[in-house]
């Protein structure tokens, strides 16, 4: 691996990790709103409140087509096999394990995330912390920015450059 090479490399991590803490940094103040009830809640409810449209036909069908992208089986199954087969193609474990990586870090943030807040559903019409409930923060939402944003990184990763050879 030539210097250039290392060089470019390096800075693609310091830059991944500064965007991993801003996105960590945006969580928790997401956090600390629902904790606090403060103005990202109010928008939240006023969301909630507002008049409703209802869906039919092929929108509907599309939508939850959409909402099933960020089901755990289907994702992570997706992001696995997907891993593996480019793991097979490069000769290479390093796309399955930060996939598999990837998921267990994600549940294991988000499950614990949902049993400390144990925010109830405000569609129930009361919305309450700490009373069982898991909606926050949204399994579906983190499943589909992490699987599918990962499952993108790996393609265009191993993709547009030669197999990893190794480091030398």
């Amino acid at each position: 691996m030539s210097i250039d090479l290392f060089e470019q490399r390096r800075n693609q991590m310091k830059k991944a990790i500064k965007q991993s803490i801003l996105f960590f940094v945006g969580f928790l103040i997401t956090s600390e709103q629902v904790l606090t009830k403060g103005w990202l809640y109010e928008v939240d409810h006023h969301v909630v409140n507002m008049r409703h449209y209802r869906i039919t036909g092929m929108a509907s069908h599309l939508l939850l087509a959409m909402d099933d992208l960020g089901l755990r089986w289907f994702t992570a199954t997706v992001l696995l096999v997907s891993a593996a087969i480019i793991g097979l193609r490069f000769k290479s474990f390093r796309p399955f394990n930060l996939s598999l990586l990837a998921l267990l870090c994600l549940n294991l943030v988000v499950g614990l995330s949902k049993i400390i807040f144990g925010r109830s559903k405000p569609r129930l019409h009361f919305d309450e912390l700490h009373v069982g409930g898991l909606s926050y923060p949204s399994g579906h939402a983190a499943n589909a920015l992490i699987s599918w944003g990962l499952l993108a990184y790996i393609i265009y990763r191993y993709t547009k450059r030669a197999p990893f050879n190794g480091v030398k």
